[in-house]
């Protein structure tokens, strides 16, 4: 039974750490713009909600382990690297949590349906085929 519930605690915990992960992997992407992450953040806040409750969960299923082998001292220690964890995760989930308030709800004005791009000087009469001859490799004149 104890061994169930502490793989349960940890798979969960693990799953809430790799969804971190990947935030953090978006947040270093070049082709993830502002929306995205404004997107992606309600998600990663549940997330982490669900990652610091996961947390409490190993930190009793270790503890119990630990009452078990009659080492206190261990069971100590680990609960202290959960709670710090927790503590942690706690900070980074109202950090998120303040960052999405913030996020803008809908489309802003942008590249995006409903702006027109603004005129340009490539955008003159006989700009397209020398733009055309440059990109297939050939000399412009």
């Amino acid at each position: 039974m104890l061994g169930e519930r502490l793989a349960a605690a940890l798979g969960a915990a693990r799953d809430g750490a790799a969804g971190i992960e990947s935030f953090a992997h978006l947040l270093g992407s070049r082709r993830v713009g502002p929306r995205g992450v404004a997107l992606a953040l309600p998600e990663v806040c549940e997330g982490c909600a669900a990652l610091v409750a996961a947390l409490d969960s190993l930190s009793a299923a270790v503890r119990d382990g630990f009452v078990a082998t009659d080492d206190p001292a261990a069971a100590d220690a680990a609960c202290a690297v959960l709670e710090h964890a927790g503590v942690d995760v706690a900070r980074l989930t109202d950090e998120l949590s303040r960052a999405a308030a913030g996020a803008p709800a809908g489309r802003g004005p942008g590249r995006g349906r409903g702006s027109a791009p603004a005129p340009s000087a490539a955008s003159t009469p006989g700009s397209a085929s020398r733009s055309r001859r440059r990109c297939a490799g050939r000399p412009g004149r």
